[in-house]
């Protein structure tokens, strides 16, 4: 039996052993499957990003109340003030890096942080036998189970911890709070109120996830769709069904007479519904900030507000073009306080948040994939690897990462906050960075549509990771595993070995029994 997951982990000798099925039984064997992998190098890996977390949430709180000067200031609004005093003149060119830097870090945090909250909800989903890929599409999901609102992994945990993450990014784009584009000297504060409020949404979402390790058994913490097939077939929530050796996640729950190997399979775009959903969302931000930057520079106009260099009328052209802000960028100055402004980039930026998160359910389940392909490879598909070279070494999630903190700071150039002269604050809105931020958004649109249509080629049956169909085609489990044919009569079957199969027959029926080979 699995313990709590935060106090112990599956011990290194456990031993799955699977009776072989008689004539009769309906169930195809099973063999060599002698342990599943409780990820304890991932689990070591997520103890050490939720500490990292934890000592970057305590900084930032620290160093917050440290320069907050009095509680006075922060409800009067004189922290955010920008003064000679409270300011570094810094040069025009390095001006964003800050802002950048930091979006990189809380970046790491909430990738570290989410990687536990997803274990977390696959535990929840196992417990209930309502699981069906090994990367979970829905946003988010409601437990049963008896689980109070209360309960850390429960649907208000869940919405609260979606809010903080949001929190999280529009925090972080006001810590470094810069005086008008327009002035000659750039100067730039840091803004201890929005620091605290960064360093309590973090340690909020560290909190919830810790909690929520104590509260869950967790069978295994590795991210391998292999794995936690293994971990189901051990713990009897999933079977081993027979005749289904070239079904693919289309067909794993409906029986269709033996069938020819197909040479392109399925793409995740017709596989769930969820991803349709996730890709019609991406394409709705897009144009959405082109609305957004018309509305600007609409009322910009049509007010006089709409400010370039240090010239303010409603006569004046779109200024510089240049991707970072400068002298002579146009922006819409709205006076704002601190309280109102991070309500107001919570709602522009709550969209972003969100479907970059569902982005990274793409590469999850496009990851998944890819390490089942493996089977028909060279080298084979190795049951496990180093979690975090894995990651390393998969180009979708390096980019991802990279694309959440480039979007993020690129949002921050959009919408930002900062002084209006040296008493007054007030939110900046840039329609040439928000039209800017729109073409970025067309381009990942884009860029995941055709990776979610693409329909991969070969007889391998797809599964995206999806448990059950995993659990059909995998009947020979090894360390090292391949995929083909192995063999039959006039109805052949395919498989998984621990060594090279010849390729599948093109012109052959297939749906035997592992015994028929």
């Amino acid at each position: 039996m699995v313990s709590a997951a935060f106090n112990l982990l599956p011990s290194d000798d456990i031993e799955l052993t699977i009776d072989e099925p008689d004539s009769h039984s309906p169930h195809v064997q099973i063999s060599d499957l002698k342990e599943y992998d409780p990820g304890k190098t991932s689990y070591r890996i997520a103890l050490g990003g939720l500490f990292f977390s934890t000592i970057f949430t305590i900084a930032c709180i620290g160093a917050g109340i440290g320069t907050l000067g009095s509680l006075v200031n922060f409800i009067l609004g004189s922290a955010f003030l920008m003064t000679p005093t409270t300011a570094m003149v810094v040069d025009s060119t390095i001006a964003d890096l800050p802002s950048l830097g930091l979006n990189l870090l809380v970046t790491t945090c909430t990738e570290s942080i989410g990687f536990i909250h997803s274990k977390l909800l696959q535990a929840a989903l196992i417990s209930e036998h309502n699981i069906q890929f090994n990367t979970n599409l829905r946003l988010i999901p409601r437990p049963r189970s008896g689980r109070s609102w209360t309960h850390p992994n429960g649907t208000f945990s869940n919405v609260i911890m979606g809010i903080l993450l949001i929190l999280s990014y529009v925090s972080s784009s006001l810590v470094f709070a810069q005086n008008q584009p327009g002035d000659p000297i750039i100067r730039i504060k840091l803004q201890s109120p929005a620091l605290i409020v960064l360093g309590v949404a973090l340690l909020l979402q560290a909190l919830i996830a810790y909690l929520g390790m104590r509260r869950e058994s967790i069978f295994t913490w590795s991210s391998s769709p292999f794995h936690t097939t293994a971990a189901l077939l051990y713990h009897n929530q999933l079977i081993h069904k027979s005749g289904k050796c070239m079904h693919n996640v289309l067909h794993s729950d409906s029986f269709i007479d033996p069938c020819t190997p197909s040479i392109l399979q399925p793409s995740v775009w017709q596989v769930s519904s969820s991803v349709r959903r996730i890709v019609i969302g991406l394409w709705c931000l897009w144009p959405a900030c082109a609305v957004w930057s018309g509305i600007v520079i609409g009322i910009g106009k049509r007010t006089g507000q709409l400010v370039v260099g240090s010239i303010i009328g409603s006569t004046l052209g779109m200024g510089s073009w240049s991707p970072l802000p400068n002298t002579n960028t146009s922006l819409l100055v709205v006076a704002s306080s601190f309280q109102t402004s991070i309500v107001v980039m919570a709602a522009l930026q709550g969209p972003l948040t969100m479907a970059l998160h569902c982005c990274e359910l793409l590469v999850n389940l496009l990851r998944d994939e890819a390490a089942w392909r493996k089977a028909v490879e060279k080298l084979g598909a190795p049951w496990s690897k180093n979690p975090l070279l894995s990651a390393l070494m998969n180009k979708q999630s390096v980019g991802l990462f990279v694309v959440k903190s480039v979007l993020y700071w690129m949002f921050g150039l959009s919408l930002g906050y900062g002084a209006e002269g040296l008493s007054d604050n007030a939110l900046f809105m840039r329609p040439v960075q928000i039209l800017y931020l729109s073409a970025a958004l067309l381009l990942l649109a884009a860029g995941y549509t055709f990776m979610v249509t693409r329909q991969p080629s070969g007889c391998q049956p797809a599964t995206y990771g999806h448990l059950q169909t995993l659990a059909n085609l995998i009947d020979d489990w090894s360390p090292l595993m391949w995929w083909g044919h192995k063999g039959g009569g006039q109805i052949c079957h395919a498989g998984t070995s621990d060594h090279p199969l010849p390729h599948v027959n093109m012109n052959t029926l297939y749906a035997g029994n592992s015994q028929d080979r």
